[in-house]
């Protein structure tokens, strides 16, 4: 219940855009990359989010467009909501590149006493993580396009010492109004 209220949460920060794209995802949870050391815990992540039209505003590279989504985890490890800005790139007519930038918040393990002993859980160090992505995308039609995504989760060593990190790696169903 919590993850909802945050993924409405994250639904606000679009302002007045509307959702362009909902999209349903799959992830590995803690996919061991060596980016991120957090590969303790498991299972499969199931993803669900929007992506606003493109913003009125140039930002950097160019109009990036709002996103928000919840990530849950099947195996009742961490779960968390993300929100920012993404960015995307065309490569011909079906092919396309994406980087994001955002913030996530999560319900698993701040400090070593939220794991109460399990040493099968991350401890992220802090509530509030960035959440960088990218991802390449294939257009199936006008409305389906099929990404493949990878999501990692950090403080940054900004907020503590503890920065463990975690990678997600995934696919996601895309819908385009």
């Amino acid at each position: 219940m919590r993850l909802a209220s945050i993924a409405c949460a994250a639904g606000a920060v679009s302002g007045a855009a509307r959702a362009q794209e909902v999209f349903v995802g799959a992830f590995e949870h803690g996919t061991n990359l060596h980016i991120g050391a957090g590969d303790e815990e498991e299972g499969i992540d199931a993803q669900l989010g929007f992506r606003t039209e493109p913003l009125g505003r140039r930002i950097l590279f160019g109009r990036p467009r709002a996103y928000g989504f919840v990530s849950i985890n099947t195996s009742s490890d961490t779960n968390f909501a993300a929100a920012g800005l993404l960015w995307s790139r065309d490569f011909g007519s079906r092919l396309y590149g994406q980087a994001g930038v955002g913030l996530a918040i999560h319900d698993g393990a701040v400090n070593r006493a939220d794991t109460k002993g399990n040493p099968n859980k991350i401890v992220f160090g802090s509530r509030v993580l960035f959440a960088p992505e990218l991802g390449l995308g294939w257009r199936i039609s006008r409305r389906l396009a099929l990404e493949a995504s990878y999501v990692h989760v950090s403080n940054a060593h900004i907020w503590t010492d503890v920065n463990p990190g975690m990678d997600d790696v995934g696919a996601r169903l895309v819908y385009q109004w």
